[in-house]
């Protein structure tokens, strides 16, 4: 039977979930704990960082940030769980605050320049802590015309929690959705004609899910402004979003809880439209078919 090679491009923001995924992923198609619908077919020689980064996982430790410069590509040998097709997927563990760079300095190296061209599709993680959910001006205009004309009245303090000073507008300041739309149209852009799967994983989802939404709709609701983007390009570019709690919850406060699964594959939260399951390897299935 014929292997399928797969490169998927994995990219986040900082504390996206971008690790944390990886070692969950690791974990459930070694184990073979959950009947998920991809499974290990063979192990791969190097898996050093994936076995310990998976027993961090285990342990309801938190998995350390890639760090920047050290960042590596891992690979698993993958089977669908009826045996009919076969996966080489390439994931690479790259660290946030290299994709903050990329934005900011609007440039990127020439090894991530090759990863994007011989990506099949895109990974994209999202934090719900880091969006701001936008506010629309017409519904608070008032309020900052009544704000301005009093900074101008001589003798009147600035409202609370305004600076007395203008703050320096730098790139680093720009609202999350910003960063994100622009790195999906940076490689969008370089693909050119070339295909491209774009999958979108909102991390942390049990931060999300009490707003009783799917994934699409809480990307819809929380960042417009990449929703249009996708949607525009849907034809060419055809994406789908996830809703993944890889961890189960937070480990501050849950960690007890979350060790005493007696298989932690099921910890896992997947959610895809109205659709739960544990299952963590159904996004990566997505991308590669």
């Amino acid at each position: 039977m014929t292997t399928t090679t797969r490169d998927i491009l994995v990219m986040g923001l900082p504390e996206a979930g971008k690790t944390t995924f990886i070692a969950a992923l690791w974990h459930t198609v070694s184990s073979k704990e959950v009947d998920a619908i991809l499974q290990m077919e063979y192990l791969q020689p190097s898996r050093d960082h994936l076995n310990e980064i998976a027993k961090r996982w285990r342990e309801c430790v938190a998995v350390q940030r890639t760090i920047q410069g050290k960042e590596r590509s891992v690979t698993m040998n993958l089977r669908t769980s009826d045996g009919a097709r076969r996966f080489q997927v390439t994931l690479p563990d790259t660290s946030g605050e290299a994709f903050q760079r990329i934005f900011e300095n609007r440039k990127w190296a020439a090894s991530f320049e090759g990863l994007v061209n011989r990506s099949d599709a895109l990974m994209f993680f999202v934090h719900p802590n880091s969006l701001v959910s936008p506010v629309r001006i017409d519904n608070v205009v008032e309020e900052l015309v009544s704000i301005a004309d009093g900074i101008n009245v001589a003798g009147v303090e600035p409202p609370s929690g305004m600076p007395e000073q203008a703050v320096h507008w730098e790139a680093s300041r720009a609202a999350a959705q910003s960063k994100i739309l622009d790195l999906l149209q940076l490689v969008v852009q370089a693909k050119g004609s070339r295909p491209l799967k774009i999958v979108i994983v909102v991390s942390a989802w049990d931060l999300a899910e009490n707003e009783n939404l799917q994934p699409d709709n809480w990307i819809e609701k929380h960042a417009p402004l990449v929703w249009q983007f996708l949607n525009a390009h849907n034809k060419t570019r055809p994406f789908c979003v996830f809703g993944v709690s890889a961890q189960g919850r937070d480990y501050g406060n849950h960690a007890e809880m979350l060790r005493d699964y007696i298989k932690p594959s099921e910890r896992i939260s997947v959610m895809q439209g109205d659709r739960r399951s544990s299952d963590i390897t159904a996004p990566v299935l997505w991308a590669v078919e």
